[in-house]
């Protein structure tokens, strides 16, 4: 399985590019359906096609109590969905990108999807490229501490709750 790097919006300058920006709980965690224009697998693909051409597997989302902290849409979006997921025999795991949980309540990030009927991107359907956990204590989590080799390698950040209908409180870009 390949690793990349990819770019995190826990900054409020890289906040502040994403399309959405708002604070929810997750209702439900729907069934995975691949991003063509019906749901369902594509014909005659293999996993050199998947990775050239933008087929994924998405899995659907759905909110309540969402509080929108910004918004660059220019129009609404139909669904809201985090990247991997199941569709029968087929499974894509995405690990550098963010898993939601019925009932966890985040601060989310979310993008235009690739719609690969058109090859380009779309605001009907928004993805969850980063989700950062509220605690019960309206702690956001922006970054957990991490441990390399039992060293410290990278603190713990969180931010109050409250700082963010002005986004204030949310760390600099380096």
């Amino acid at each position: 399985m390949a690793h990349y790097d990819r770019v995190s919006f826990n900054t409020a300058a890289a906040m502040c590019r994403a399309d959405l920006v708002a604070e929810a709980t997750v209702v439900s965690v729907g069934l995975g359906h691949w991003n063509t224009a019906n749901g369902t697998r594509p014909s005659n693909i293999d996993r050199r096609t998947v990775l050239t051409r933008g087929y994924s597997i998405v899995t659907p989302v759905s909110f309540t109590g969402v509080q929108t902290l910004l918004d660059h849409r220019s129009k609404r979006s139909n669904e809201f969905v985090t990247l991997g997921g199941v569709v029968g025999a087929d499974r894509i795991r995405t690990l550098d990108y963010p898993s939601l949980h019925a009932a966890g309540r985040y601060l989310l990030v979310l993008v235009p999807t690739l719609d690969v009927t058109v090859g380009a991107l779309t605001e009907s359907r928004l993805t969850v490229i980063d989700a950062f956990p509220v605690d019960p204590r309206g702690l956001v989590h922006l970054q957990e501490q991490t441990i390399e080799q039992g060293q410290v390698s990278g603190t713990a950040i969180t931010i109050p709750q409250s700082s963010l209908a002005t986004m204030e409180g949310i760390p600099a870009a380096p």
